[in-house]
């Protein structure tokens, strides 16, 4: 069974770089964007011309993270390259991705963590292991409380928090005592728990419920909005969010102000700077001033992606629009936009140029043109990640 070391890991982190050289790895290379593959039964790659880079010879697989993938070979889990080439031996029971150079496996029924050279680390004595975050902390619980730990194995923040929400924009939700706070990534706590409801974290305005009403945590404290029913999360993009009054949806800024007013039945969220509303049982588009860019005309409407296109439904397939309204794929396809088939993640559209979309019971992505990618399609596709 796998013994975790007292030494301590500062002395482990370096000697990491000649670890590295002896053992001919780097990981430090050009990004090469892979998506997962499933067809006959086992698990592959592509790369973004839709060649198939790694064939589709192992049990199970993860997408790529941080240049590397965990995958299955005969019930035993291990790291590969993007040229598929074993880095880290098949060895674990279980293995999941790398975040913050950091992954965690599973070795003769016991959790861990390890680097990229496949090197357990030593980490405080833990009642449950959490994946990294991006951000370089983990979560650690101990005697029901939870607190963060470092890629160091250093207690950033003692237990303290019933749960601790996976970071979003360098903040994370946490609860103590059935009431909602926030820490950022050095532990500190940015709003205290005292909320009944708590957004995820936003420059503009944090949406929060306090003593029955919803209102905007802002620039330190909370503004309660009179008769508002309920309030989304702002986006980075541009500071409006939208809110329900009256059973009716429109969209406020980070005063709280109508700048929207509330006449929609369902919003989602502007991005490049339209966004779908649904009203008299279709959707259409509009832009930050409430103005009618693209027709009510949809039974169903995603966000326009960076590469200006947006996922949308004419009776029971999708196609693809321009901020015009064009149309610039036929409607033909399903999509997946609640998540992808391995990673709960909500995307629905273009992503760097290609979208995942579903044709003839088969997974495939097509191009900006409407081009199929490698001309083929699979049992499944995840998305393309580096």
């Amino acid at each position: 069974m796998t013994q975790f070391s007292n030494r301590p890991i500062s002395k482990f982190i370096l000697n990491l770089a000649g670890a590295l050289l002896f053992f001919g790895v780097t990981f430090q290379v050009q990004a090469q964007s892979r998506a997962l593959i499933r067809e006959y039964g086992k698990f592959g790659y592509i790369n973004t011309e839709g060649r198939r880079v790694i064939r589709a010879q192992f049990d199970n697989a993860r997408p790529f993270s941080e240049g590397v993938a965990a995958a299955e070979k005969d019930s035993r889990w291990g790291y590969i390259d993007a040229e598929g080439t074993w880095v880290i031996p098949p060895k674990f029971y279980e293995a999941r991705n790398f975040n913050s150079g950091i992954a965690m496996v599973k070795w003769e029924g016991q959790w861990g963590y390890i680097d990229k050279t496949g090197t357990v680390l030593p980490v405080p004595s833990l009642d449950k292991y959490y994946d990294f975050q991006k951000c370089g902390v983990a979560f650690y619980r101990s005697e029901g409380r939870v607190g963060l730990i470092d890629t160091e194995g250093a207690v950033v923040l003692p237990p303290t928090y019933d749960v601790i929400k996976p970071f979003v924009n360098g903040h994370a939700r946490v609860v103590l005592n059935d009431k909602w706070g926030m820490i950022d990534a050095s532990g500190t706590e940015v709003i205290p728990p005292e909320f009944e409801e708590l957004g995820n974290f936003s420059t503009h305005a944090v949406t929060a419920k306090k003593n029955g009403h919803y209102g905007l945590f802002v620039n330190g404290g909370f503004k309660p909005l009179d008769g508002i029913e309920y309030i989304w999360d702002f986006n980075e993009e541009i500071p409006l969010t939208y809110a329900q009054w009256q059973d009716k949806v429109g969209f406020i800024n980070p005063a709280g102000a109508w700048i929207i007013e509330p006449i929609f039945e369902k919003a989602r969220p502007f991005r490049q700077g339209l966004a779908p509303v649904y009203k008299n049982r279709r959707w259409g588009y509009i832009d930050p001033k409430g103005n009618v860019i693209i027709e009510f005309k949809f039974k169903d409407a995603e966000t326009f992606s960076e590469d200006g296109l947006a996922a949308v439904r004419r009776k029971k397939k999708w196609g693809f629009i321009n901020l015009k309204g064009e149309e610039v794929t036929p409607f033909q396809y399903e999509i997946a936009p609640a998540y992808s088939f391995l990673l709960l993640r909500r995307y629905s559209g273009f992503i760097n140029g290609v979208a995942r979309v579903k044709f003839n019971e088969r997974w495939g992505f097509i191009n900006t043109k409407g081009g199929t990618l490698g001309n083929s399609w699979y049992d499944n596709a995840e998305l393309f990640s580096e």
